[in-house]
C-alpha cells in the first residue's frame, strides 16, 4: 500500500478506472462460451467472432485517428459509455425474442469495435495522468500487470462464466454498470489532473505544422528567432501575452511545441507556463506550454523494434499455445487443461509482481531480458513428455510472457508521447494482428506435430534479443535508447 501512495492521485483514479474496465471486459469474455451453448448459437460463431477480431486489429489505425482527433480523454469515456450503453440495450431485450441470440453475437462484436478505441486512447490517457512522471508510469504500470492477472485472467473470467450461467441478462447488466463506472472515473482523474496536460490533438497538431512551415530558427539557448521582419518582433517583444507564448520554455530543441503529457520528468514541472489568454471551457483537453527540456523524438530505427516486438509478442504464443493445449488434452484428458490453466495464471500473478517490484529499479531492457530468458526455458521444458513438465512450462510460461508483455508497452509509453504515442500505439496493435493471424493460421497447419511448433517458437523468441536495444535502459529521460 506504500507503494500505492506513491503514485498521484489521479493516477489512483486511473486505476480504479482500469481496474472497471477490465473487469467489465473480463466478465464479458468470460461469458462468450457458456452464453453460445446456453442460447443455441452455432460453433462456427466462435471461429467468426476470432476472425472478426483480427479484421478490427487491422484497423487499429483507425482507433489511433479518432484519438488524435477527438483527444485520449473523450475517446476513452465515450468508447466506455457506449460499451455500457450497448449491453444495456441487448439486457432490455426480450430474451424470449428469436433473434435475440443474434443480438449477443452482433454486440461481442461491437465491443471488440469500442475496445480498440479503449486500448489506444488508454495508454495515452494514462501517460497524460502520470503528468510528466516517469518513475510513477512505471509503478502504476506494475499495479496495471497485478491487476489484469488477478482481476482479468481469474477473478473476472470465473464470474463471467458464472453469471452468464445463471442470467445472461443479469451478465449484461453488470458489465453495463461496470462500464458506466468506469466512464464515470475517467471525468474524475480529468479533474485532478494538471491543467497543463490537458489539450487538443488537434492543437497540438496545428501547432506542431506551424512552427516546422515557419522553419524557424533556434540559438544554442533555445529561443526562437521567427522569420519575421524587426519591427513584428520588436513589435511582439513588448505584449507580455505573446512573450509567455514565445519563451524558451516552450519549444525544445528541435524548433516545435511539445505535447504536454510526454513531459515526465519531476524537474521539469516547475518550467510549465501557461498560455494568459486561455480559458478553461470544459473540454477534455486544452493548449498549453512546454519546457525546453523535453525528451527527443525516438528515431526511426528505435520505433521499428519496437513495433516488430509487437508483432512477436503476438506471433509467438499465437503459434503453439493453443495446439499445444489440444495435444496435451488428446493425451492427458480436460482435466489437464485445467491444471494448465491454474498454473498459467498463477505465473501471470508471480511475473506481476516481480515486475512491479523490480521494473522501477532494473528498466524495461532487463526486464524484458528476464522475459524473453522465462519463455525460452519454458518452451524448451514442454518438449519433455511428461504433464508435470506442461504444468512447469505453463507456469514458468505465463511469467516471462507477463514480463515481456509489460516491457513492450510500457517502452513505447516512456519513449513516446501524445499523437506520436497514439499512432505508434494503434499500428503496433496492427502489428500484433499481424503476428497473430499468421501465428493462428501457421500453428494450425503444423497442429498434428505441436513440440516441432514449440521448437519454432523457440527460435522465434530469439529475434527479440536484437530488440532490446530499443527499450529504455532506465526509467530516467536521461537514459533513453
Amino acid at each position: 500500500m506504500r507503494g500505492l501512495a506513491m503514485l498521484s492521485v489521479a493516477l489512483r483514479w486511473a486505476l480504479v478506472g482500469m481496474t472497471l474496465s477490465m473487469l467489465s471486459n473480463a466478465i464479458f469474455e468470460g461469458s462468450v462460451i457458456p452464453s453460445i451453448l446456453l442460447v443455441g448459437l452455432p460453433a462456427w460463431v466462435i471461429a467468426f467472432r476470432r476472425t472478426f477480431g483480427l479484421i478490427i486489429d487491422f484497423a487499429s489505425p483507425v482507433a489511433a485517428w479518432i484519438v488524435q482527433c477527438c483527444g485520449s480523454f473523450r475517446s476513452l469515456a465515450t468508447a466506455e459509455g457506449v460499451e455500457g450503453a450497448l449491453c444495456l440495450a441487448v439486457a432490455v431485450v426480450p430474451s424470449g425474442w428469436p433473434y435475440w441470440k443474434w443480438l449477443l453475437l452482433a454486440l461481442s462484436c461491437l465491443l471488440l469495435m469500442t475496445g480498440q478505441i479503449i486500448d489506444v486512447a488508454g495508454e495515452v490517457f494514462e501517460v497524460d495522468a502520470a503528468a510528466g512522471d516517469d518513475d510513477m508510469l512505471v509503478r502504476y504500470s506494475g499495479y496495471v500487470g497485478v491487476i489484469s492477472s488477478v482481476a482479468g485472467t481469474l477473478l473476472g473470467q470465473v464470474a463471467g462464466s458464472a453469471i452468464a450461467n445463471a442470467s445472461i441478462t443479469a451478465m449484461l447488466l453488470t458489465s453495463a454498470a461496470l462500464s458506466f463506472g468506469c466512464a464515470l472515473t475517467r471525468f474524475r482523474t480529468r479533474d485532478l489532473m494538471p491543467s497543463s496536460t490537458l489539450r487538443t490533438a488537434e492543437t497540438v497538431d496545428e501547432t506542431a505544422d506551424a512552427n516546422a512551415d515557419a522553419d524557424d530558427v533556434i540559438d544554442d539557448a533555445g529561443t526562437v528567432a521567427a522569420p519575421s521582419d524587426t519591427s513584428d518582433t520588436s513589435d511582439a517583444s513588448e505584449d507580455p501575452s505573446i512573450k509567455a507564448s514565445t519563451s524558451p520554455d516552450q519549444t525544445d530543441c528541435c524548433g516545435h511545441v511539445e505535447h504536454d503529457h510526454a513531459d515526465r520528468n519531476d524537474d521539469e514541472r516547475d518550467h510549465h507556463t501557461h498560455h494568459t489568454s486561455t480559458e478553461r471551457s470544459g473540454q477534455s483537453d486544452e493548449q498549453t506550454t512546454r519546457p525546453a527540456t523535453s525528451r527527443p523524438r525516438p528515431s526511426s530505427l528505435t520505433t521499428t523494434k519496437l513495433f516488430v516486438a509487437s508483432l512477436l509478442l503476438a506471433l509467438i504464443p499465437s503459434l503453439w499455445t493453443s495446439y499445444a493445449l489440444l495435444g496435451l488434452g488428446a493425451t492427458y484428458g480436460g482435466d489437464a487443461l485445467t491444471i494448465l490453466y491454474a498454473c498459467g495464471g498463477i505465473g501471470s500473478i508471480i511475473g506481476s509482481f516481480v515486475y512491479m517490484r523490480g521494473s522501477h529499479r532494473l528498466g524495461m531492457r532487463r526486464i524484458a531480458t528476464i522475459g524473453i530468458a522465462a519463455t525460452a526455458v519454458s518452451l524448451i521444458i514442454v518438449l519433455i513428455p511428461a504433464l508435470p513438465a506442461a504444468c512447469v512450462t505453463w507456469l514458468i510460461n505465463g511469467f516471462g510472457y507477463g514480463l515481456l508483455a509489460q516491457a513492450v508497452i510500457v517502452s513505447r509509453q516512456l519513449l513516446l508521447h501524445g499523437n506520436d504515442l497514439a499512432r505508434f500505439s494503434g499500428r503496433s496493435r496492427f502489428a500484433f494482428a499481424i503476428g497473430s493471424a499468421v501465428g493462428t493460421w501457421g500453428g494450425w497447419l503444423g497442429s498434428a506435430h505441436w513440440r516441432l511448433l514449440a521448437a519454432i517458437a523457440l527460435v522465434l523468441c530469439a529475434g527479440f534479443v536484437p530488440l532490446l536495444r530499443a527499450m529504455p535502459h532506465t526509467t530516467t529521460s536521461s537514459h533513453r535508447a
